[in-house]
C-alpha cells in the first residue's frame, strides 16, 4: 500500500484506516510526492518493495485470503 502526504482527500487517511487491518502490511508515507510513487521515488520506492518481498519469501507461502 502506499500514499502521499500530499494526496489529503483519500491516500494517507484512508491508509492509515487500512494498514492495521491488512495482516504483514507495511506503511511507508512519501512527503512531497504525486499520484505516482514509483516512478517520482523509484529509488526508494523499489529498495521498499524488493525489502518487503524478500522478507515475504523467506517466510513461505502466502496465507492470503485465509488459505493455507
Amino acid at each position: 500500500m502506499t500514499a502521499t502526504a500530499e494526496r489529503i482527500a483519500a491516500g494517507p487517511v484512508a491508509s492509515l484506516r487500512l494498514h492495521p487491518l491488512i495482516d504483514d502490511s507495511e506503511l511507508h508515507v512519501f512527503g512531497r510526492c504525486g499520484h505516482r510513487t514509483q516512478v517520482e521515488r523509484s529509488g526508494a520506492f523499489t529498495a521498499l518493495v524488493a525489502e518487503f518481498l524478500t522478507r515475504g519469501a523467506n517466510r513461505g507461502p502466502s496465507t492470503l485470503g485465509g488459505g493455507q
